[in-house]
């Protein structure tokens, strides 16, 4: 970003500036090669290209356009510009990571199936639209209390809304939340708190299966659902026979043959009738019984031909 605004020592006097531009296109092509070369080694692990990479990406430039800084423009400052695609790369980076939260409760509400890019390109302008377009129009208490309906809907957290603003904010645009007076925020700000000790729970990242210390990626995780809508309402009587019934399998698990197989829990089809969390719930603490009872059995026999051992050796004296 910065060789186009040295005058390379080497040059000398030119008044019509044709030397000069002959070193920069000397310049730009050594760079370029050494782009070339770079992907041979990141994406071909050529790795023995390293030193000609560092040659003619950073040595043949420097050395070709060294030289005093010269302002090319007015109100310039004359020194070297930090890289500015690292900033740019670092805030991608971000945005990335939060976009793929949004994504991830959006997949867990179940009211949307769509990739990040269509959330993205597609989406986005809607949701923050009916995020923030109540909040602008409709009186006070009335757009508070359909934001967040809207937002209980979409399984949207405020940092998602906080999320879906940021990313909607481009130079030369206005910004989504001007026209918002600060009560209205600070009332839908109140109104999301209150309501979320009743709120039921349905962000993808929250969801953890027993026997796993690190947490499942979250587009796998979207896939289970907490709430299953498509069984009917249990009952008093309906919901005591399943409390027999679950105390039943858990009595005859440790009763179970090595060649019989457990529930399993289906992650890679979306398929609502194998998203039942609790059955591996109950069957965890058996697991573990079950583990810990063939290490005491094997105790048994070492025990046992210790004191065979013993009482052999009293004899042998």
């Amino acid at each position: 970003e910065n060789y186009i605004n040295y005058r390379p020592s080497a040059v000398g006097k030119d008044d019509s500036g044709v030397k000069r531009m002959n070193y920069l296109a000397r310049a730009a092509e050594s760079i370029a090669d050494g782009d070339i070369v770079n992907v041979q080694i990141r994406r071909y692990r050529q790795w023995q290209l390293s030193q000609a990479a560092c040659l003619a990406s950073s040595i043949v430039p420097a050395a070709l356009m060294h030289g005093n800084r010269e302002v090319l423009e007015a109100g310039e400052r004359n020194f070297n510009r930090f890289g500015g695609w690292l900033g740019k790369y670092s805030t991608t980076n971000k945005n990335k990571r939060l976009l793929e939260d949004v994504h991830s409760h959006i997949l867990a509400s179940q009211q949307a199936n769509l990739d990040r890019e269509a959330l993205r390109l597609d989406y986005l302008t809607l949701l923050l639209r009916q995020l923030t377009g109540p909040l602008k129009t409709m009186p006070k208490e009335e757009a508070v209390q359909k934001v967040v309906e809207f937002m209980d809907t979409y399984s949207l957290s405020q940092e998602d809304f906080d999320t879906l603003v940021e990313l909607s904010k481009f130079k030369g645009h206005p910004n989504p939340m001007d026209g918002i007076q600060p009560a209205v925020k600070s009332a839908l700000t109140k109104a999301y708190k209150q309501g979320s000790s009743s709120r039921v729970v349905r962000s993808a990242d929250l969801i953890n299966i027993p026997g796993m210390k690190k947490t499942l990626k979250k587009r796998v995780a979207a896939i289970l659902e907490p709430l299953d809508e498509s069984l009917p309402e249990e009952t008093g009587v309906a919901s005591a026979e399943g409390d027999e019934e679950e105390l039943s399998d858990a009595e005859n698990d440790d009763e179970l043959v090595p060649g019989d197989s457990k529930p399993k829990l289906d992650l890679q089809s979306d398929n609502k009738k194998g998203i039942q969390v609790q059955l591996n719930l109950k069957s965890n603490g058996n697991g573990s019984s079950a583990k810990k009872a063939p290490a005491a059995r094997s105790k048994a026999p070492g025990s046992a031909g210790k004191a065979v051992g013993g009482s052999g050796g009293k004899r042998k004296r």
